[in-house]
């Protein structure tokens, strides 16, 4: 119930933020840089939409993932997009993924370990501070996902935004 509870407050945060992501794209950046800004803003505009249904939303949820990662695939194949991208990118895929699949109580929770091992240490990773999905209550487990999701989102924006920059300033 939790995760259902999480995931649908995700839904309204980037519905939310949405916006101000897409509007930070600029269709002057380099080709690279162009395929990362697209799949943020497919998954934005994804979240978006799928914010807009009610019942059907797991099964629209995890054909989203599917094509959003099928596209990263075919991006880093092409060389759109560089395997830093990539691997946050497919991060964030994966950790919604675990928000959406059920863990089911006939299993004897043999695969919880895993989702919400996944989930804290993507949280832990982005805000710097070990956190237990399980433990805390709802509102405060909802509030710290979209908080590091959201700044996983704008974080690869600006990097993005800056790769350019950051490999001049390297060189120096």
């Amino acid at each position: 119930m939790i995760r259902n509870v999480i995931l649908i407050c995700i839904l309204i945060f980037i519905f939310l933020l949405g916006p101000h992501l897409t509007a930070s794209a600029v269709s002057s950046a380099p080709a690279e840089e162009s395929a990362g800004h697209a799949l943020l803003d497919s998954l934005v505009a994804t979240f978006k939409e799928l914010a807009e249904f009610r019942e059907p939303v797991m099964e629209k949820t995890n054909k989203a993932l599917a094509d959003m990662m099928r596209e990263a695939q075919k991006a880093k194949a092409q060389g759109q997009i560089d395997t830093v991208f990539f691997k946050r990118f497919h991060r964030i895929l994966m950790v919604l993924k675990c928000v959406i699949t059920p863990v089911h109580v006939g299993d004897a929770g043999i695969m919880k370990p895993l989702y919400f091992g996944a989930i804290n240490e993507f949280i832990e990773d982005i805000e710097g501070e070990e956190y237990d999905i399980e433990r805390a209550g709802t509102n405060a487990a909802i509030a710290k996902l979209t908080q590091a999701v959201s700044h996983e989102l704008i974080d690869l924006r600006i990097y993005l935004d800056n790769k350019e920059k950051r490999e001049k300033l390297i060189e120096e």
